[in-house]
């Protein structure tokens, strides 16, 4: 995969390594740390309204959701599934319990995920 292709952090400046890489440290230290909970939002400049490529310029859908598929396999087994977990309802006791420890906010939503 070239960088060009790569998904990096972007808050002021520019991450030196790919998104991924920085998730799969995460993924180490929830492993190291079974009691805690991470939440993540994902977007573009915190930017809440925009959709399609209003949110994430020259990215079409499928970039967008073979990267949502990456961040699942990195937290494979985390991930808080929304059909069971709904996170303004359930105890984090529960959600550890669950193991549904990592909770993903994501802007453009549909697009970015697929769903």
């Amino acid at each position: 995969e070239s960088k060009l292709d790569s998904w990096y952090a972007l808050h002021f400046l520019q991450s030196n390594q790919p998104s991924l890489t920085y998730l799969q440290e995460v993924r180490t230290w929830m492993d190291a740390h079974p009691d805690e909970i991470v939440v993540m939002w994902v977007s573009r400049h915190g930017n809440q309204a925009a959709t399609g490529t209003d949110q994430y310029p020259s990215t079409d859908a499928d970039k967008k959701t073979a990267y949502w598929a990456d961040m699942l396999t990195v937290f494979d087994g985390m991930v808080a599934d929304h059909s069971t977990t709904f996170v303004n309802e359930t105890s984090i006791s529960t959600m550890i319990e669950r193991n549904h420890r990592v909770v993903f906010y994501a802007t453009d939503y549909v697009e970015f995920t697929g769903s």
